[in-house]
Protein backbone atom coordinates (compact mmCIF):
# COMPACT_ATOMS: atom_id res chain seq x y z
CA UNK A 1 0.00 0.00 0.00
CA UNK A 2 1.42 3.39 -1.01
CA UNK A 3 1.41 6.45 1.22
CA UNK A 4 -1.43 7.91 -0.84
CA UNK A 5 -3.49 4.71 -0.56
CA UNK A 6 -2.89 4.46 3.19
CA UNK A 7 -3.82 8.12 3.65
CA UNK A 8 -7.08 7.60 1.76
CA UNK A 9 -7.82 4.48 3.83
CA UNK A 10 -7.25 6.33 7.11
CA UNK A 11 -9.35 9.34 6.13
CA UNK A 12 -12.18 7.26 4.67
CA UNK A 13 -12.48 5.16 7.83
CA UNK A 14 -11.80 8.04 10.21
CA UNK A 15 -8.99 6.33 12.11
CA UNK A 16 -7.16 8.67 14.49
CA UNK A 17 -4.75 6.39 16.37
CA UNK A 18 -1.88 4.11 15.43
CA UNK A 19 -3.47 1.07 17.07
CA UNK A 20 -6.77 1.56 15.24
CA UNK A 21 -4.98 1.64 11.87
CA UNK A 22 -3.10 -1.60 12.52
CA UNK A 23 -6.15 -3.31 13.98
CA UNK A 24 -8.19 -2.54 10.86
CA UNK A 25 -5.57 -2.96 8.14
CA UNK A 26 -5.17 -6.64 7.30
CA UNK A 27 -1.65 -7.67 6.36
CA UNK A 28 0.09 -4.78 8.11
CA UNK A 29 3.03 -5.68 10.33
CA UNK A 30 3.02 -3.46 13.39
CA UNK A 31 6.78 -3.39 13.89
CA UNK A 32 8.40 -0.39 15.56
CA UNK A 33 9.34 1.46 12.37
CA UNK A 34 5.88 0.99 10.85
CA UNK A 35 4.23 2.31 14.01
CA UNK A 36 6.51 5.35 13.98
CA UNK A 37 5.69 5.94 10.31
CA UNK A 38 1.92 5.69 10.81
CA UNK A 39 2.21 8.04 13.77
CA UNK A 40 3.87 10.62 11.49
CA UNK A 41 1.23 10.11 8.81
CA UNK A 42 -1.59 10.68 11.31
CA UNK A 43 0.12 13.85 12.49
CA UNK A 44 0.39 15.02 8.88
CA UNK A 45 -3.20 14.19 7.96
CA UNK A 46 -4.77 15.73 11.06
CA UNK A 47 -2.30 18.61 11.60
CA UNK A 48 -1.31 17.19 14.98
CA UNK A 49 -4.90 16.81 16.24
CA UNK A 50 -5.17 13.04 16.59
CA UNK A 51 -5.22 10.39 19.32
CA UNK A 52 -1.56 10.21 20.32
CA UNK A 53 -0.35 6.86 21.65
CA UNK A 54 3.08 7.45 23.12
CA UNK A 55 3.90 3.74 23.25
CA UNK A 56 3.93 3.82 19.42
CA UNK A 57 6.48 6.63 19.34
CA UNK A 58 10.25 6.32 19.42
CA UNK A 59 11.75 7.07 22.83
CA UNK A 60 12.95 10.55 21.81
CA UNK A 61 9.42 11.53 20.82
CA UNK A 62 8.01 10.21 24.10
CA UNK A 63 10.28 12.28 26.31
CA UNK A 64 11.05 15.23 23.98
CA UNK A 65 14.77 14.66 24.47
CA UNK A 66 17.55 12.68 22.79
CA UNK A 67 18.45 9.39 24.43
CA UNK A 68 22.16 8.74 24.96
CA UNK A 69 24.00 5.42 24.82
CA UNK A 70 23.82 5.17 28.63
CA UNK A 71 20.04 5.66 28.76
CA UNK A 72 20.24 9.24 29.98
CA UNK A 73 19.13 12.17 27.82
CA UNK A 74 20.35 15.36 26.21
CA UNK A 75 18.30 18.46 25.47
CA UNK A 76 18.97 21.34 23.12
CA UNK A 77 16.91 24.50 23.66
CA UNK A 78 15.86 26.79 20.86
CA UNK A 79 18.60 29.24 19.85
CA UNK A 80 17.56 31.88 17.31
CA UNK A 81 20.04 31.86 14.44
CA UNK A 82 22.92 31.01 16.78
CA UNK A 83 22.24 34.03 19.00
CA UNK A 84 21.72 33.59 22.76
CA UNK A 85 20.78 36.21 25.38
CA UNK A 86 22.84 36.54 28.59
CA UNK A 87 19.94 35.39 30.80
CA UNK A 88 19.54 32.26 28.68
CA UNK A 89 23.22 31.43 29.12
CA UNK A 90 22.93 31.96 32.87
CA UNK A 91 19.92 29.63 33.06
CA UNK A 92 21.73 26.96 31.08
CA UNK A 93 24.77 27.24 33.34
CA UNK A 94 22.61 27.02 36.48
CA UNK A 95 20.91 23.83 35.28
CA UNK A 96 24.24 22.30 34.31
CA UNK A 97 25.71 23.05 37.72
CA UNK A 98 22.69 21.72 39.64
CA UNK A 99 22.49 18.42 37.77
CA UNK A 100 26.18 18.03 36.87
CA UNK A 101 25.52 18.21 33.13
CA UNK A 102 27.94 18.55 30.25
CA UNK A 103 27.50 21.64 28.03
CA UNK A 104 28.42 21.35 24.35
CA UNK A 105 28.19 23.81 21.47
CA UNK A 106 26.61 21.83 18.63
CA UNK A 107 27.45 21.83 14.95
CA UNK A 108 24.25 23.81 14.26
CA UNK A 109 25.24 26.80 16.43
CA UNK A 110 23.16 25.63 19.38
CA UNK A 111 23.86 24.64 22.98
CA UNK A 112 23.30 21.11 24.24
CA UNK A 113 23.01 19.84 27.80
CA UNK A 114 24.00 16.20 28.21
CA UNK A 115 23.63 13.32 30.71
CA UNK A 116 20.22 14.24 32.15
CA UNK A 117 18.40 11.55 34.11
CA UNK A 118 14.89 10.95 32.81
CA UNK A 119 13.34 11.99 36.12
CA UNK A 120 15.10 15.39 35.92
CA UNK A 121 14.01 16.39 32.41
CA UNK A 122 11.05 18.49 33.54
CA UNK A 123 13.17 20.33 36.12
CA UNK A 124 15.86 21.10 33.54
CA UNK A 125 13.27 22.46 31.09
CA UNK A 126 11.84 24.64 33.85
CA UNK A 127 15.25 25.94 34.93
CA UNK A 128 16.47 26.94 31.48
CA UNK A 129 13.06 28.49 30.69
CA UNK A 130 13.52 28.21 26.92
CA UNK A 131 11.54 26.63 24.11
CA UNK A 132 12.50 23.21 22.83
CA UNK A 133 15.02 23.15 20.00
CA UNK A 134 13.50 19.86 18.72
CA UNK A 135 16.94 18.25 18.33
CA UNK A 136 15.37 14.90 19.23
CA UNK A 137 12.66 14.79 16.59
CA UNK A 138 11.90 14.43 12.89
CA UNK A 139 11.37 18.18 12.57
CA UNK A 140 13.07 21.35 11.47
CA UNK A 141 16.30 21.49 13.44
CA UNK A 142 17.98 24.85 12.85
CA UNK A 143 19.03 27.42 10.28
CA UNK A 144 22.78 27.71 10.67
CA UNK A 145 24.06 31.15 9.71
CA UNK A 146 27.32 33.05 9.54
CA UNK A 147 27.62 36.65 10.78
CA UNK A 148 27.03 38.01 7.27
CA UNK A 149 27.03 41.66 6.27
CA UNK A 150 26.29 42.77 9.83
CA UNK A 151 29.86 42.04 10.93
CA UNK A 152 31.88 40.44 8.12
CA UNK A 153 33.77 42.56 5.60
CA UNK A 154 32.99 40.00 2.89
CA UNK A 155 29.28 39.79 3.67
CA UNK A 156 26.84 40.48 0.86
CA UNK A 157 23.62 39.77 2.77
CA UNK A 158 22.37 39.89 6.35
CA UNK A 159 22.52 36.15 6.94
CA UNK A 160 22.09 36.48 10.71
CA UNK A 161 18.77 38.28 10.33
CA UNK A 162 17.50 35.86 7.68
CA UNK A 163 18.70 32.87 9.70
CA UNK A 164 16.79 34.14 12.72
CA UNK A 165 13.65 34.62 10.59
CA UNK A 166 13.88 31.05 9.33
CA UNK A 167 14.47 29.66 12.83
CA UNK A 168 11.51 31.58 14.21
CA UNK A 169 9.22 30.49 11.39
CA UNK A 170 10.04 26.80 11.13
CA UNK A 171 10.97 25.69 14.65
CA UNK A 172 9.06 22.56 15.61
CA UNK A 173 7.70 21.93 12.11
CA UNK A 174 7.34 18.13 11.75
CA UNK A 175 8.32 16.19 8.68
CA UNK A 176 9.19 12.71 7.43
CA UNK A 177 12.76 13.25 8.65
CA UNK A 178 14.85 16.00 10.19
CA UNK A 179 15.19 19.16 8.12
CA UNK A 180 18.18 21.51 8.26
CA UNK A 181 18.70 24.95 6.74
CA UNK A 182 21.75 27.12 6.24
CA UNK A 183 22.19 30.80 5.41
CA UNK A 184 25.55 32.05 4.15
CA UNK A 185 26.23 35.76 3.79
CA UNK A 186 28.42 35.30 0.71
CA UNK A 187 29.60 32.54 -1.67
CA UNK A 188 32.42 31.67 0.75
CA UNK A 189 29.60 29.68 2.35
CA UNK A 190 30.74 29.63 5.98
CA UNK A 191 27.32 28.32 7.08
CA UNK A 192 27.64 25.32 4.73
CA UNK A 193 24.31 26.18 3.11
CA UNK A 194 25.03 24.01 0.07
CA UNK A 195 24.90 20.78 2.07
CA UNK A 196 21.58 21.54 3.79
CA UNK A 197 18.05 20.42 3.04
CA UNK A 198 17.31 24.05 2.16
CA UNK A 199 20.21 26.43 1.67
CA UNK A 200 20.45 30.16 1.06
CA UNK A 201 23.59 31.95 -0.17
CA UNK A 202 23.88 35.72 -0.55
CA UNK A 203 25.12 37.06 -3.88
CA UNK A 204 25.54 40.59 -5.23
CA UNK A 205 21.92 41.03 -6.27
CA UNK A 206 20.01 38.74 -3.92
CA UNK A 207 19.98 35.17 -2.65
CA UNK A 208 20.63 31.85 -4.38
CA UNK A 209 18.37 29.02 -3.16
CA UNK A 210 19.42 25.37 -2.95
CA UNK A 211 17.55 22.16 -2.05
CA UNK A 212 18.37 18.53 -1.32
CA UNK A 213 21.80 18.78 0.27
CA UNK A 214 23.23 16.44 2.88
CA UNK A 215 26.28 16.74 5.10
CA UNK A 216 25.96 13.38 6.81
CA UNK A 217 27.65 10.04 6.18
CA UNK A 218 26.88 10.43 2.48
CA UNK A 219 27.65 14.00 1.48
CA UNK A 220 25.38 15.31 -1.26
CA UNK A 221 25.68 18.85 -2.65
CA UNK A 222 22.43 20.79 -2.74
CA UNK A 223 21.03 21.84 -6.11
CA UNK A 224 20.39 25.46 -7.01
CA UNK A 225 16.79 26.08 -8.05
CA UNK A 226 16.52 29.87 -8.35
CA UNK A 227 17.74 33.32 -7.34
CA UNK A 228 15.53 35.81 -5.47
CA UNK A 229 15.98 39.31 -4.13
CA UNK A 230 14.15 39.49 -0.79
CA UNK A 231 13.72 37.62 2.48
CA UNK A 232 10.01 37.35 1.73
CA UNK A 233 10.70 35.46 -1.50
CA UNK A 234 13.12 33.13 0.30
CA UNK A 235 10.50 32.26 2.90
CA UNK A 236 7.72 31.78 0.36
CA UNK A 237 9.76 29.26 -1.63
CA UNK A 238 11.01 27.55 1.54
CA UNK A 239 7.39 27.11 2.64
CA UNK A 240 6.42 25.53 -0.66
CA UNK A 241 9.39 23.16 -0.79
CA UNK A 242 8.97 22.09 2.84
CA UNK A 243 5.28 21.31 2.32
CA UNK A 244 5.91 19.51 -1.00
CA UNK A 245 8.50 17.38 0.79
CA UNK A 246 6.17 16.71 3.74
CA UNK A 247 3.38 15.78 1.33
CA UNK A 248 5.31 13.35 -0.88
CA UNK A 249 8.35 11.98 0.96
CA UNK A 250 8.60 8.54 2.48
CA UNK A 251 8.98 8.27 6.24
CA UNK A 252 12.65 8.85 7.23
CA UNK A 253 13.55 9.91 3.67
CA UNK A 254 15.87 12.93 3.81
CA UNK A 255 15.58 15.58 1.11
CA UNK A 256 18.76 14.48 -0.70
CA UNK A 257 17.25 11.08 -1.49
CA UNK A 258 13.82 12.63 -2.00
CA UNK A 259 15.14 14.97 -4.71
CA UNK A 260 16.93 12.07 -6.40
CA UNK A 261 13.78 9.94 -6.37
CA UNK A 262 11.26 12.55 -7.47
CA UNK A 263 13.58 14.53 -9.74
CA UNK A 264 14.91 18.07 -9.45
CA UNK A 265 12.98 19.36 -12.47
CA UNK A 266 9.64 18.05 -11.21
CA UNK A 267 10.16 19.54 -7.75
CA UNK A 268 11.33 22.87 -9.15
CA UNK A 269 8.26 23.07 -11.36
CA UNK A 270 6.01 22.23 -8.40
CA UNK A 271 7.39 24.90 -6.05
CA UNK A 272 8.17 27.67 -8.56
CA UNK A 273 6.10 27.38 -11.73
CA UNK A 274 2.93 25.43 -10.93
CA UNK A 275 -0.54 26.93 -11.26
CA UNK A 276 -1.52 29.64 -8.76
CA UNK A 277 -4.06 27.23 -7.26
CA UNK A 278 -1.46 24.53 -6.61
CA UNK A 279 1.10 26.99 -5.24
CA UNK A 280 -1.56 28.41 -2.93
CA UNK A 281 -2.42 24.88 -1.79
CA UNK A 282 1.19 24.29 -0.72
CA UNK A 283 1.37 27.62 1.09
CA UNK A 284 -2.02 27.27 2.76
CA UNK A 285 -1.45 23.70 3.96
CA UNK A 286 1.94 24.65 5.33
CA UNK A 287 0.54 27.64 7.20
CA UNK A 288 -1.99 25.33 8.85
CA UNK A 289 0.89 23.22 10.14
CA UNK A 290 2.68 26.28 11.50
CA UNK A 291 -0.50 27.34 13.29
CA UNK A 292 -0.93 23.92 14.91
CA UNK A 293 2.42 23.74 16.73
CA UNK A 294 2.89 23.87 20.48
CA UNK A 295 5.98 23.58 22.65
CA UNK A 296 6.43 20.00 23.93
CA UNK A 297 8.42 21.17 26.94
CA UNK A 298 5.25 22.84 28.22
CA UNK A 299 3.21 19.61 28.06
CA UNK A 300 2.35 17.47 31.07
CA UNK A 301 4.00 14.16 30.27
CA UNK A 302 4.57 11.45 32.87
CA UNK A 303 8.26 10.51 32.99
CA UNK A 304 7.82 8.27 36.01
CA UNK A 305 8.23 4.65 34.93
CA UNK A 306 11.26 3.83 37.08
CA UNK A 307 11.25 1.74 40.30
CA UNK A 308 10.79 3.37 43.70
CA UNK A 309 11.04 0.37 46.06
CA UNK A 310 12.26 -3.22 46.21
CA UNK A 311 9.56 -5.88 45.79
CA UNK A 312 10.32 -9.03 47.81
CA UNK A 313 9.91 -12.64 46.70
CA UNK A 314 7.05 -14.74 47.96
CA UNK A 315 7.74 -17.13 50.82
CA UNK A 316 8.83 -19.84 48.40
CA UNK A 317 11.30 -17.47 46.80
CA UNK A 318 10.17 -18.14 43.24
CA UNK A 319 7.77 -15.31 42.34
CA UNK A 320 7.02 -11.67 43.03
CA UNK A 321 3.78 -9.69 43.05
CA UNK A 322 4.57 -6.60 40.96
CA UNK A 323 1.33 -4.61 40.97
CA UNK A 324 -2.42 -4.64 40.71
CA UNK A 325 -3.82 -5.16 37.22
CA UNK A 326 -5.41 -1.71 37.32
CA UNK A 327 -2.06 -0.04 38.09
CA UNK A 328 -0.77 -0.42 34.53
CA UNK A 329 -3.06 0.76 31.76
CA UNK A 330 -2.94 -0.74 28.24
CA UNK A 331 -0.12 0.83 26.25
CA UNK A 332 2.07 1.52 29.29
CA UNK A 333 5.15 0.00 30.90
CA UNK A 334 7.06 0.31 34.14
CA UNK A 335 10.20 -0.98 35.83
CA UNK A 336 9.84 -2.90 39.09
CA UNK A 337 12.77 -3.56 41.38
CA UNK A 338 12.76 -7.08 42.80
CA UNK A 339 15.23 -9.04 44.88
CA UNK A 340 16.20 -10.78 41.63
CA UNK A 341 16.87 -7.51 39.83
CA UNK A 342 14.94 -4.92 37.83
CA UNK A 343 12.07 -6.16 35.66
CA UNK A 344 10.31 -4.21 32.89
CA UNK A 345 6.59 -4.96 32.79
CA UNK A 346 4.47 -4.12 29.73
CA UNK A 347 0.69 -4.04 29.38
CA UNK A 348 0.15 -3.89 25.63
CA UNK A 349 -2.84 -2.42 23.82
CA UNK A 350 -3.79 -5.88 22.55
CA UNK A 351 -4.04 -7.17 26.12
CA UNK A 352 -0.71 -8.92 26.58
CA UNK A 353 1.41 -8.75 29.73
CA UNK A 354 5.16 -9.00 29.10
CA UNK A 355 7.92 -9.12 31.69
CA UNK A 356 11.60 -8.94 30.81
CA UNK A 357 14.94 -7.92 32.22
CA UNK A 358 14.98 -4.14 32.44
CA UNK A 359 18.33 -3.79 30.65
CA UNK A 360 19.15 -4.67 27.05
CA UNK A 361 21.84 -7.41 26.86
CA UNK A 362 23.73 -5.34 24.28
CA UNK A 363 24.68 -2.16 26.15
CA UNK A 364 22.17 -2.03 29.02
CA UNK A 365 19.62 0.12 27.22
CA UNK A 366 16.31 0.76 29.05
CA UNK A 367 13.97 -1.96 27.80
CA UNK A 368 11.01 -0.20 29.48
CA UNK A 369 11.18 2.45 26.75
CA UNK A 370 10.98 -0.10 23.93
CA UNK A 371 8.35 0.03 21.22
CA UNK A 372 6.39 -3.23 21.29
CA UNK A 373 5.19 -4.56 17.96
CA UNK A 374 5.00 -7.68 15.81
CA UNK A 375 5.75 -9.83 18.85
CA UNK A 376 9.00 -8.08 19.67
CA UNK A 377 10.45 -5.47 22.02
CA UNK A 378 12.74 -2.97 20.30
CA UNK A 379 15.55 -1.52 22.43
CA UNK A 380 15.55 2.30 22.15
CA UNK A 381 19.35 2.63 22.05
CA UNK A 382 20.47 0.67 18.99
CA UNK A 383 17.20 -0.83 17.77
CA UNK A 384 17.90 -4.49 18.45
CA UNK A 385 14.65 -6.37 18.96
CA UNK A 386 13.77 -9.38 21.09
CA UNK A 387 11.04 -12.00 20.82
CA UNK A 388 8.54 -11.56 23.66
CA UNK A 389 8.24 -15.33 24.23
CA UNK A 390 11.78 -16.63 23.78
CA UNK A 391 13.78 -13.43 24.22
CA UNK A 392 15.74 -14.27 21.06
CA UNK A 393 17.67 -11.32 19.67
CA UNK A 394 17.36 -9.99 16.13
CA UNK A 395 21.17 -10.12 15.89
CA UNK A 396 23.39 -13.15 16.34
CA UNK A 397 26.00 -10.81 17.83
CA UNK A 398 23.71 -9.72 20.68
CA UNK A 399 22.64 -11.97 23.53
CA UNK A 400 19.03 -12.88 24.20
CA UNK A 401 16.76 -10.95 26.56
CA UNK A 402 15.52 -12.78 29.64
CA UNK A 403 11.72 -13.13 29.56
CA UNK A 404 9.68 -13.98 32.67
CA UNK A 405 6.42 -15.86 32.96
CA UNK A 406 3.52 -13.54 33.86
CA UNK A 407 0.23 -14.60 35.46
CA UNK A 408 -2.78 -12.94 37.05
CA UNK A 409 -3.97 -13.78 40.54
CA UNK A 410 -6.74 -12.07 42.53
CA UNK A 411 -6.43 -8.85 40.56
CA UNK A 412 -2.63 -8.78 40.77
CA UNK A 413 0.23 -9.37 38.33
CA UNK A 414 2.62 -12.10 39.43
CA UNK A 415 5.99 -12.74 37.80
CA UNK A 416 7.60 -16.14 38.21
CA UNK A 417 11.31 -15.80 38.79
Amino acid sequence: MTREELSAFILQKGYTSVSSVFTAANGFTADAKSQNGVDYLLHYLYKGKYNIEYNSKAVNDRYFANIQKDGRFSVIPRIHGGQAAPDQLRNIAAAAEKYNLTIKITGADRIGLYSIDKKNLKDVWKMINMDSGYAYAKTFRAAKSCVGSEFCRFGLGDSMALGEELCDRYHGTPGPAKFKMGVSGCPRNCAEATIKDFGVVAVEDGWDLFIGGSGGARVEPAKKITRVKTHTEVIRIADRFYEYYRRHAKYLERTALFVMRIGLEKITDAVLYDTPENLYSLENDFQAVLDSRDDPWKKEINHDNEPDKIIPFNSAGNSAELCEISDLQPGSARVFRTEAGDIALFHTRDGKWIAADAKCPHENGPIVDSVYGAGRLNCPIHGYSFDIITGKSSSSEVGNLKIYQVRKSDGHIIVDL
